[in-house]
């Protein structure tokens, strides 16, 4: 059921260099795009009597799930993440068992209700509402909470799950109880307590995140068609960055470099661009990327402004965040108190923290060749 291969943010180990030192890959080029999202109306979350938020007191780091939680969503089905740091020793009991064994490995492992914190326990029976690009697409009722596990394996363990031959001999494929077993321990740092939604209404497959229907009104936005000036001016305030002349630089000493063009404009580069408004300011966000992991040359920036401006020919650009993390913005959140917004993408955000602009995703060992 959980096969949650779209838009999963895999993270690259350490494992990909013993990877790709063993086995050779490819990727196929994909030629120039320069995205432009669909305008999409600003949404409402219902209001609902205010409530004070519960406070988390396994780690600071974590939003309070009330307030706002991740959603894990495969073929209709959809968890909300509880917390991002479950404490196994104390709070899982029995083996781990396969739910599906597409891209990535996705198993569950029990808990023990009692045992976890008050906290997390006052969550469950809590109704919530479930936000996606278009707004509120279902609401839902907190049951059932379970560990759950998501790795992407290296193919060789995948072949020797299915079976290989050994000195001529065939061996058997392993058993589902093996395969959990041996999967759920590479899951490290892929695992999150999750509850099931129960007495759901509406469809729940766009969900982005949830948030508990009694708590004070939020406002979303999701992301607009950019003008062409907009647009032009990002792509200008991109090419001031240290950052994009040092991979510019990297790229015309590669083999890859096309003499007419820069890095932004190869044959493989992809470049998005997002504008998000609220009430009180207006943002870009402009994600490139070209090469490939396994050539001379790859790089990636992601970079958010803010911007106002007199007039459109006046605009302002205050750079606000900039990286690499793979991280794809479909909606803007604004909560009350907020002195600035967060942006949230599929089973990720960009929040702002006490160093600034950090983006945030679950999670997903990928241990197989990056190519």
């Amino acid at each position: 059921m959980l096969h949650e291969g779209r838009a999963v943010m895999f993270a690259r180990t350490a494992l990909f260099a013993l990877a790709v030192s063993a086995f050779g890959c490819s990727k196929p080029q994909t030629p120039v795009q320069l995205h432009e999202a669909t305008a999409a109306p600003i949404v409402v979350i219902d209001d609902a009597p205010p409530a004070s938020a519960d406070k988390p007191t396994a780690s600071s780091a974590q939003i309070d799930a009330a307030a706002f939680a991740h959603v894990v969503v495969d073929q209709g089905e959809a968890l909300v993440v509880l917390s991002t740091e479950p404490d196994e020793a104390h709070w899982a009991k029995g083996a781990p068992s396969l739910v599906g064994k597409a891209s990535p490995i996705v198993m569950r492992r029990n808990v023990d209700r009692a045992a976890l914190p008050e906290f997390i326990k006052r969550h469950i029976g809590r109704e919530v509402v479930l936000v996606g690009p278009s707004g509120e697409v279902c609401r839902g009722t907190l049951s059932s909470p379970f560990i759950l596990g998501r790795v992407e394996p290296h193919f060789g363990e995948r072949e020797r799950w299915s079976g290989e031959e050994i000195d001529g001999v065939m061996t058997p494929p392993a058993s589902e109880e093996r395969i959990a077993e041996e999967a759920w321990s590479m899951s490290s740092g892929g695992r999150v307590l999750v509850a099931e939604l129960v007495g759901t209404s509406g469809d729940c497959r766009d969900a982005l995140f949830a948030r508990a229907q009694d708590l004070p009104v939020i406002t979303a936005a999701a992301a607009r068609r950019p003008s062409a000036s907009i647009t032009a001016r990002a792509m200008d305030e991109l090419r001031k960055l240290p950052a994009y002349g040092a991979l510019e630089e990297a790229y015309r000493k590669s083999q890859s470099v096309t003499k007419s063009s820069s890095w932004t404009e190869s044959d493989d580069a992809d470049v998005t661009v997002h504008e998000f408004s609220t009430n009180a300011a207006t943002f870009v966000w402009l994600s490139a990327s070209a090469g490939q992991p396994c050539s001379d040359f790859s790089g990636r920036i992601d970079v958010l402004w803010k911007v106002y401006g007199p007039t459109a020919k006046e605009l302002e650009f205050e750079r606000l965040f900039d990286g690499e993390t793979e991280f794809e913005p479909e909606l803007v959140v604004h909560s009350p108190g907020e002195k600035l917004p967060s942006f949230v993408g599929r089973e990720s955000i960009l929040r702002q923290g006490s160093a600034g602009y950090a983006v945030e995703n679950l999670h997903v060992p990928y241990l197989d060749c990056p190519c």
